[in-house]
C-alpha cells in the first residue's frame, strides 16, 4: 500500500514503508542515511552550517519519443550539489501509477512508463537530495510521447507475363513495425495502368501498401507489378539455340552479344526492313540497341520455331524457314536493357522489334536468366 508521508510525496517501496513506519523527515533521513555517499568533515568538528541545504536539480521536464510499450526516459540529477562539498545521496518518488524508477537511488536512473497503448503519457515525479542530515526536494515530470510512425518493409516489384496470379498471397506483402503499437494495421490499394510504353506490355498494376498505427501516423511502400504479353505468336527469339535455359552470363567479358530471330508462319526474314530491328526488354521501347550490323549474316536455317509461349525451347535443326543471327555490343546491351542491377537468377524478357517490307509491325520474345 502506498502511504503519504509528512512532505507530501508517496511512498511505496521497503524504504518508503521504513519511513512512514518511523514518522517524518527527520526519520527519513535517518533512513535514507544508509544510502548517503561517505560524508566529508565539515567544519570544525565536521558539523553542517546552519541553513546550508543542499541544492536539488532535476533538469526537467522530460519530453521523450515513445521506445516501447514500457517506455524507458533517462532522467538526471546533474547539477544538485551541497553548497559546503559535502557528498550527497539522491532518492527518486514516481508520482504516477503507470511510472516507476528503475533505481530510485541512482543520479541517473530511467523512469519506465507504461504506455497502455496511449498515444501520450505524463507522470509527475519528485527527486529528494540529502546531505549532512539536511534534504531538499524539487518535482517536475516526464512526458513520453508517439509521434513515429511504422516501420514497413518494402515488397519486391514483379515483372511477368500476363496471366500470372497477382494476389498477395502471390506477389508478396510487406509487415508493419512500431514502437508503441504492437499491431498496425496493413492495408492495400491497387491501381491499373494501360500498356504506354510499347508492344508487349499488357498493362500494370500500381500496388500502394499503407502501415497505420493507432495513433493515426502511417507509412507507405509501393510495388509495381508489371505484365507482359504472352506472345503466343511471338515466341521465336533465342539467345542460345543449344541451351533451353537462356542465359546471360554477366561475367562474360566479351564485347559481343548474339540472338537469333527465327523465321515463322507470318514472319519471313526476307521480307523484314534490316534497318528497324532493334533489342529491347520485353514492353519497353524506351530502351533499346541497335544492332552492330543488321547485314553482318547472312540469314540460315539453324533452328526449328516450334515454341509456343515465352520461354519454350525453340532446338536447333531445321524447318524450311530462314533464321537471322543478329550481334549487337554486349555493354550497351547491359546498360540499356539494365542487366547489372537485378540479382543472380532473376527473369529477364527480352525482345525484337521491327517492321516488315509492307510496313507493318512485328515483335519476337524471349525469356533469359541473369548470371
Amino acid at each position: 500500500m502506498r502511504t503519504m508521508t509528512p512532505t507530501g510525496f508517496y511512498n511505496s517501496g521497503p524504504l518508503e514503508r521504513a519511513v512512514a513506519a518511523f514518522g517524518g523527515v527527520a526519520t527519513t533521513a535517518l533512513v535514507c542515511a544508509a544510502l548517503v555517499f561517505p560524508l566529508e568533515a565539515r567544519g570544525i568538528g565536521g558539523g553542517q552550517a546552519p541553513g546550508s541545504f543542499p541544492v536539488c536539480a532535476h533538469n526537467g521536464p522530460y519530453v521523450a519519443e515513445c521506445n516501447g510499450q514500457f517506455t524507458s526516459v533517462p532522467v538526471t540529477s546533474t547539477g544538485s550539489f551541497d553548497p559546503d562539498g559535502t557528498a550527497i545521496a539522491v532518492l527518486w518518488f514516481e508520482e504516477c501509477p503507470w511510472g516507476f524508477f528503475d533505481d530510485p537511488t541512482s543520479p541517473a536512473p530511467n523512469l519506465v512508463i507504461d504506455m497502455g497503448l496511449n498515444c501520450t503519457r505524463d507522470c509527475f515525479f519528485a527527486l529528494r537530495i540529502f546531505s549532512g542530515g539536511e534534504m531538499t526536494a524539487c518535482t517536475s515530470t516526464v512526458t513520453s510521447q508517439d509521434t513515429t510512425a511504422p516501420a514497413i518493409t518494402t515488397v519486391a516489384d514483379i515483372t511477368d507475363i500476363w496471366g500470372i496470379p497477382t494476389d498477395v498471397g502471390s506477389t508478396g506483402s510487406p509487415t508493419a513495425t512500431d514502437a508503441c503499437d504492437p499491431t498496425p494495421s496493413v492495408s492495400m490499394i491497387d491501381e491499373i495502368v494501360l500498356p504506354s510504353t510499347g508492344p508487349g506490355h499488357e498493362g500494370t498494376i500500381e500496388r500502394t501498401w499503407q502501415a497505420l498505427d493507432n495513433c493515426g501516423h502511417q507509412a507507405t511502400t509501393h510495388q509495381r507489378i508489371t505484365l507482359l504479353s504472352p506472345l503466343a505468336h511471338g515466341s521465336n527469339l533465342e539467345v542460345d539455340i543449344n541451351e533451353c535455359d537462356d542465359v546471360f552470363d554477366r561475367g562474360d567479358t566479351s564485347s559481343t552479344f548474339e540472338v537469333v530471330l527465327l523465321g515463322r508462319l507470318g514472319l519471313n526474314i526476307s521480307q523484314m526492313q534490316l534497318g528497324t530491328l532493334k533489342l529491347s526488354r520485353l514492353g519497353d521501347q524506351s530502351n533499346f540497341v541497335w544492332p552492330a550490323n543488321p547485314q553482318l549474316y547472312q540469314p540460315s536455317d539453324v533452328a526449328m520455331q516450334i515454341a509456343t509461349h515465352v520461354g519454350d525451347c525453340n532446338p536447333p535443326g531445321t524447318d524450311g524457314r530462314m533464321d537471322l543471327r543478329l550481334q549487337f555490343d554486349r555493354p550497351t546491351v547491359r546498360a540499356a536493357l539494365d542487366l547489372d542491377t537485378p540479382p543472380v537468377d532473376s527473369i529477364v524478357y527480352i525482345a525484337i522489334t521491327g517492321k516488315r517490307l509492307n510496313g507493318t509491325s512485328f515483335i519476337a520474345g524471349a525469356k533469359m536468366r541473369l548470371h
